[in-house]
């Protein structure tokens, strides 16, 4: 029985070596997964940070373009605002003007107007009771080079400022708000390059 002991030992300890060596063999093959797992996780995470902190650029970019754009829609805001705060105190402030200074305004925007050979002239009361005597003769004679007539209506219009020009059955409204109004582009454009040039 000792040849058997023998034998049994043997298989004993080829199959201990063997079991090691599949051990060993296992150990290997689970630290490469194990090793490569840990490679590929890291990759992936790595992939996430980037990902991530690409979209953190992205959304701070999108933030800061949204905030300057909100910057730059309440400055233009102010700035038109500022711009119609400045033609409005105009406009009042034509409308103010003291008896003979109107009147010399009133004639200088008379003789830009496109005149008829004969036309009337329809102020509001106000206007005609602060126009200086003799200004239908003073009018005339500022447009008499253009062959124009012109008559002052006794009549008062509800106009803040400015005239009516009235021939032929044809009403031309130059009002300081029809005028204003007519012109705010260019005058605001105006405004603009002296307050923001």
């Amino acid at each position: 029985m000792a040849g058997l002991d023998k034998i049994i030992s043997q298989i004993r300890k080829e199959s201990q070596e063997a079991a090691e060596k599949k051990i060993a063999a296992a150990r290997k093959e689970a630290e490469e997964i194990l090793s490569q797992t840990k490679l590929e996780s890291d990759s992936a995470c790595d992939k996430i940070l980037e990902d991530t902190e690409q979209a953190v650029a992205d959304i701070l970019s999108r933030g800061r373009s949204a905030a300057d754009l909100k910057r730059r829609q309440g400055l233009l805001a102010c700035k038109q605002r500022l711009i119609s705060q400045v033609l409005d105190e105009a406009r009042r402030t034509l409308e103010q003007m003291p008896g003979e200074e109107y009147a010399q305004s009133l004639i200088k925007l008379i003789k830009k107007t496109e005149l008829p050979p004969e036309g009337t002239l329809c102020f509001s009361g106000r206007d005609l009771d602060r126009l200086p005597s003799g200004f239908e003769k003073q009018l005339n004679d500022a447009v008499k080079e253009r062959n124009s007539v012109l008559h002052i209506s006794d009549q008062s219009w509800e106009i803040d400022g400015g005239f009516i020009l009235s021939y032929g059955g044809i009403e031309e409204n130059c009002t300081f708000d029809s005028l204003f109004d007519s012109y705010r582009e260019v005058l605001q454009d105006t405004v603009q390059k002296i307050l923001f040039p």
